[in-house]
C-alpha cells in the first residue's frame, strides 16, 4: 500500500498530509541509522494499531520498508536530517530532484527553517533551542512552536520542506500527542500516543 501513499503524497503534500498523523523513526543524535543525515529515497506506509486515531502513515528509508520496492513502487526522493536535543543545528541540502523533500525529527517545541526559499541550494535548521525567534531571523521560511502548538500544550507535529523547481515549501502532518517511549512499527521505533490528559 506504500506505493499509493507515496504518489498522493508527491502529488500534493499539503492537502494528503495535513489531516494524518505521519510519525518519524525514533533516534539518539549520532547514533544509529536515523541518528545521523541520510539520503533517501523515502517510503511512506499506512499502519494500523499504533495508539493514534485516524489515519496514521510511517516514514522509512526505501532500504529499510521490510520489503523489496516493486516496479510500481514510487519513491520519495529527499534526504533526512536529525535534531540535536537543546541546540540550533543547521545543515547545507541541495535539491537532487523535482520534487525534493527534507525529513527531520518530530517537533515538539523546536522550530525549523529554510534560509533561502527560492534556492535549490540551501541551508536548514531544527532549532532545539531557547533562542529560536533570534537564531531564523531572516530566515525565508521559519515554522515556530506556535503555528503547530499555539496553547503551548506540548504536542507534536511532523513537518517537512519540499522543493519544486522553484520555491521551497512547509508542510505538515495532523497534530498528535506522543509520550518519550517508543513503539516497534516494521522493524523502526516510533512514538507511542500518549494517553489521556488529567
Amino acid at each position: 500500500m506504500s506505493g499509493g501513499c507515496n504518489r498522493e503524497f508527491i502529488a500534493d503534500p499539503v492537502g494528503y498530509s495535513n489531516n494524518k498523523t505521519i510519525l518519524v523513526p525514533h533516534h539518539l543524535d549520532g547514533v544509529g541509522f536515523w541518528g545521523v543525515r541520510q539520503d533517501g529515497p523515502f517510503d511512506l506506509r499506512e499502519v494500523n494499531g499504533s495508539g493514534f486515531s485516524g489515519t496514521v502513515l510511517v516514514l522509512n528509508h526505501m532500504t529499510n520498508r521490510g520489503r523489496a520496492g516493486g516496479f510500481f513502487s514510487k519513491r520519495i526522493e529527499g534526504v533526512w536530517l536529525p535534531y540535536s536535543p537543546g541546540t540550533f543545528k543547521t545543515f547545507e541540502v541541495k535539491a537532487r530532484t523535482i520534487p525534493f523533500f527534507v525529513f527531520t525529527s518530530k517537533l515538539g517545541g523546536c522550530a525549523l527553517g529554510i534560509k533561502e526559499g527560492k534556492k535549490a541550494d540551501t541551508k536548514f535548521a531544527h532549532d532545539a533551542s531557547y533562542k529560536q525567534e533570534k537564531n531564523l531571523t531572516g530566515w525565508d521560511l521559519p515554522l515556530f512552536q506556535k503555528t503547530y502548538d499555539p496553547a503551548d500544550r506540548g504536542l507534536n507535529v511532523t513537518a517537512f520542506f519540499w522543493w519544486d523547481g522553484k520555491d521551497w515549501s512547509i508542510g505538515k502532518s495532523a497534530i498528535y500527542d506522543a509520550d518519550g517511549r517508543g513503539q516497534r512499527i516494521h522493524g523502526e521505533e516510533y512514538a507511542m500516543a500518549l494517553g489521556p490528559r488529567t
